[in-house]
């Protein structure tokens, strides 16, 4: 009991005992399986294998169906159409824009298969570890459609253990051992984390930042924590800050904050819950 709790003081571990609960969704859903959250400008998606639940304040709206035979793995809020795209296993993208679903399309006829996709402007960057690549997708509104596939990352840098990307103008991958790399303009920059914790990360699974953002979040699901680093913009370099643990609830999902109202909303298969930063 010692030891875990100068394990706590030295890395300044916030232990959330009773985290408000924002929003049930099992109100709406008995069933749901959450998997992620879509944020549009101020408004809060919350997604499952094949429906979309708009998030407004403290309730949630009837669900959406997304497609009959398709199942979304993953999903980003694309502020430059105001709309959420999903990501399918098959390897498809359809977007929920002006009330509609409908399937996306590209130059090349088909979408590489990712695990993971996030929007930068006009762009949809997607993380695709099978082949080691994160592919760009630039949308052409002239064609209604995203233009041929770009590979991004321009080096040599091994991709396949990546599971995770956030960008902020840079972008950050977080790979399965905790390990955190960051490109800009294709390239791999060379930075350091300062002043690391002693805790490693054991299943890390969700890298959060935006560009409003000072910080990088790394959500632990196994540990069921978030790991808080600071941005350092002198060196570029991140520095370690503090970690919330979530004692008592179930398996963290994904996790977004909210910089105006200086808090931080984690979602659990059910729940959404909100603690104060």
């Amino acid at each position: 009991v010692d030891i875990d709790t100068a394990r706590d003081r030295l890395d300044n571990v916030q232990r959330v005992e009773n985290p408000l609960v924002k929003v049930d969704l099992a109100a709406k859903n008995p069933n749901i399986s959450a998997l992620g959250f879509a944020n549009v400008g101020n408004q809060v998606f919350v997604y499952d294998v094949d429906h979309l639940y708009e998030v407004v304040v403290d309730q949630v709206q009837d669900p959406l169906n997304i497609d009959d035979e398709e199942q979304v793995i993953a999903a980003t809020g694309f502020d430059d159409r105001k709309s959420v795209v999903f990501l399918t296993k098959n390897g498809n993208l359809i977007e929920y824009r002006d009330g509609t679903m409908s399937f996306m399309d590209t130059e090349g006829g088909t979408f590489h298969k990712g695990v993971k996709i996030k929007d930068w402007s006009s762009r949809i960057y997607m993380l695709d570890p099978a082949a080691g690549k994160i592919w760009r997708y630039t949308y052409k509104g002239t064609r209604d459609q995203f233009g041929e596939a770009e590979e991004y990352v321009t080096d040599q840098t091994d991709l396949s253990k990546m599971v995770d990307l956030a960008i902020d103008g840079n972008v950050f991958t977080l790979d399965s051992s905790g390990d955190l790399f960051k490109f800009y303009a294709g390239a791999k920059v060379d930075f350091y984390i300062d002043n690391p914790p002693f805790g490693n990360l054991k299943d890390p699974s969700v890298i959060y930042t935006t560009e409003k953002l000072n910080e990088v979040y790394v959500l632990d699901s196994a540990e069921n924590r978030v790991v808080v680093y600071q941005k350092d913009s002198r060196t570029g370099n991140l520095v370690y800050q503090s970690q919330y643990l979530f004692d008592s609830v179930d398996e963290l999902r994904d996790l977004y904050v909210d910089e105006t109202t200086k808090t931080m909303s984690v979602l659990t298969a059910t729940k959404i819950l909100e603690v104060s930063l």
